[in-house]
Formats: C-alpha cells, sequence, structure tokens
C-alpha cells in the first residue's frame, strides 16, 4: 500500500473517529441538560429530536 494512501485513511478514520466522540459528548450533555429541566421541558426537546 502506497504511504498516501496509508496516511489517507489514517487520517480520514481519525477524523471518523472525532465525529462520532463529538456526537457522543454532545448527547451526553443533552441528557444531562435534560435531567436539570423539568419533565415537560425534556418531553418538548426530544419530540424535537425525534422529529428533526
Amino acid at each position: 500500500m502506497p504511504d498516501s494512501l496509508s496516511i489517507a485513511l489514517t487520517a480520514a478514520f481519525a477524523l471518523s473517529v472525532a465525529g462520532f466522540v463529538t456526537v457522543v459528548a454532545s448527547a451526553v450533555v443533552s441528557l444531562r441538560r435534560a435531567r436539570r429541566q423539568d419533565p415537560t421541558t425534556r418531553v418538548r426537546s426530544t419530540t424535537a429530536l425525534a422529529g428533526a
């Protein structure tokens, strides 16, 4: 495998992992915020996410 292809694949993998970590972190933050709010607000935010 050429070095340039190997580097490109490694970079693509690193970016996909970074994207996944970002999505997971965002979900965790959203869940923590939802727990602090009252249940009616939580239902509204969940409905908005489901509709998106």
